[in-house]
């Protein structure tokens, strides 16, 4: 049963919930008490590994496990997270140094996204992982069970997970750190039907973030402080299909076309229209990313949504992308041929462009997709989940792993790992 509604309109229109955020770049985890996160993200699943690298520590030559902190640490944040916690087990020496990676908050560089999913042989507590870095999947165990919680967001190395009583709670999976944020019925057109549990209280945070969510009722823009007391509303515009956070800036899109820009550090909010509105839309889906290379760009995903009414069933499959450069100064779209040498990651996460230089097991010129139309995926919970890579020049879409290892009632989601948090 639902613990709170929507007034005083329904939310039963194809639009989803997005939800993007930032931290200070001064951000710190704090150091596990056990050592039972080097466990989360299952190093017993890659044997052969493991021993190479204890055969690399052990008769490499003299000095390896002697090598300078700074060195190693040095050396471990060039590494993917699989990699990362592997060298935790080698020796004591990497141990601490990777203890002392996370306690002085270094973010290890270039995280190449993984697929978070459910799958029946994790079960309810734990989550699945397949990793892009070494096309490996993996389990990691979570604070609570699966059942108990539902995922709708990820950014800068968080899941965005709502609870029985909907309230928001951010969760590194890799970590397995939680942090809740202001309870939803401190959110604008939101009420209180049933509260047979109380409220979350929302814990003292000194941790500068700011959240920004996507919501129902019309796709409207709300944010919150972690420490913060309650969501505050931005009622400028509605039907918002995307929101990033780059520079100090939120950017957020309409299914119009129109870019608003936000600045929520101040004591009050700084708010710009940016981009007007556009008349020929008629694509299903749509995000805003901000360019490697400078400039935002608009991605436009075609969708083919197929009914089985005898199975009381909906699938959504993606025929296509279209990448379009934006002109602030002459305020249009330009099409542009593909990417180059970056991909693209769209889906329920914060839409990102990364270059192919820094993540060489990624194809060029690509886009890895999950599913995110709103009805297909909070109504048709059986439904096979549009997830996949597509080619931007001739739109042909391949799988991202066969068999597919996840079960159909959470949608995947891209998620980049950190050990930071």
């Amino acid at each position: 049963m639902a613990l709170w509604q929507l007034h005083p309109f329904s939310c039963s229109d194809r639009r989803r919930n997005r939800f993007n955020f930032r931290w200070s770049s001064d951000q710190r985890g704090d150091e596990p008490e056990s050592d039972a996160v080097l466990a989360r993200v299952g190093v017993e699943k890659n044997k052969y590994s493991e021993q190479v690298l204890m055969e690399t520590a052990a008769g490499a030559g003299p000095g390896w496990p002697e090598l300078p902190m700074d060195m190693l640490l040095e050396i471990l944040r060039l590494l993917e997270c699989p990699d990362v916690m592997r060298c935790a087990a080698v020796c004591t020496a990497w141990r601490a140094a990777y203890r002392d990676l996370r306690r002085r908050g270094i973010a290890a560089s270039r995280q190449t996204p993984c697929l978070i999913y459910r799958s029946a042989a994790a079960g309810l507590n734990a989550i699945g992982m397949y990793s892009l870095s070494d096309q490996r999947p993996y389990t990691i165990p979570i604070p609570d069970p699966i059942s108990e919680q539902h995922w709708f967001g990820s950014s800068n190395g968080w899941l965005i997970t709502a609870d029985c009583r909907s309230d928001i709670i951010l969760l590194n999976p890799i970590t397995g750190r939680r942090i809740a944020l202001p309870p939803a019925t401190t959110m604008q057109h939101v009420t209180l039907v049933l509260n047979e549990e109380g409220f979350l209280t929302n814990p003292s945070s000194d941790d500068d973030c700011i959240a920004m969510l996507i919501h129902q009722p019309y796709d409207q823009l709300s944010f919150a402080k972690v420490g913060g007391n309650s969501w505050n509303w931005l009622a400028v515009d509605y039907t918002f299909v995307d929101c990033i956070y780059h520079d100090g800036w939120f950017y957020a899109v309409t299914s119009m076309g129109v870019i608003h820009a936000f600045n929520l550090h101040g004591p009050s909010v700084v708010h710009k229209t940016i981009f007007p509105r556009i008349q020929d839309n008629n694509m299903h889906q749509e995000y805003i990313v901000q360019a490697p290379w400078g400039g935002l760009l608009r991605i436009y995903r075609t969708v083919d949504i197929l009914e089985k009414e005898q199975r009381h069933n909906q699938v959504v499959r993606t025929l296509g992308f279209r990448v379009y450069r934006v002109s602030l100064d002459e305020q249009k779209l330009v099409r542009m041929t593909g990417i180059g040498e970056h991909a693209l990651f769209v889906g329920h996460n914060a839409s990102v462009c990364l270059s192919v230089k820094d993540h060489p097991t990624l194809m060029p010129n690509h886009v890895y997709f999950t599913d995110d139309d709103f009805e297909t995926v909070f109504s048709f919970k059986s439904s096979r989940r549009d997830v996949g890579v597509c080619n931007i020049e001739n739109n042909t879409v391949t799988k991202v792993v066969y068999p597919e290892l996840w079960i159909y009632s959470l949608p995947p989601i891209w998620f980049t790992p950190s050990l930071i948090g």
